[in-house]
C-alpha cells in the first residue's frame, strides 16, 4: 500500500577524540512537530524519536524520514538533534533539516 512517508535518508558519521579513540553513545533525531496527517492513505503518525547507536568504532549510521514530504501535513517540518558521545559534551541543536535532495545518504556533519 502507497504511503506519503515514503522518503528516507540515511545519516552517517565517524565519532573519535583527538588521540583517535572511537566514540560511543547515540544520536538521536527528534521531530519538532507532534503528529502528521498522510493525505495518501489517511493515516496520522504520532512522533517517533529517531535513535541510532554510535557503535564500538565511532560509526553512525541512522534512517531517517526526509523533512520534506510533500503529502504529509506539515509538508515540512524540522528536527532537534542529540549528540551524546563520549569525549564529548551532550550537544543538541535545533532546526536541522534533512532535505532528500542531498542523496540517499548524507554526512550528519553537512546538517548540523
Amino acid at each position: 500500500m502507497p504511503t506519503a512517508l515514503d522518503t528516507f535518508v540515511t545519516v552517517t558519521g565517524t565519532y573519535s577524540d583527538m588521540n583517535g579513540r572511537a566514540g560511543y553513545g547515540y544520536v538521536e533525531f527528534i521531530p519538532e512537530t507532534q503528529i502528521f496527517e498522510d493525505s495518501v492513505d489517511e493515516t496520522m503518525y504520532t512522533k517517533t524519536i529517531f535513535r541510532g547507536r554510535v557503535d564500538a568504532y565511532g560509526k553512525l549510521s541512522l534512517k531517517v524520514p526526509a523533512s520534506a514530504q510533500d503529502d504529509l501535513t506539515p509538508p515540512t517540518f524540522t528536527y532537534t538533534v542529540v549528540e551524546n558521545v563520549t569525549g564529548m559534551k551532550k550537544r543538541r541543536t535545533n532546526g536541522v533539516n534533512v532535505p532528500a535532495n542531498l542523496g540517499s545518504t548524507v554526512p550528519i556533519t553537512q546538517l548540523i
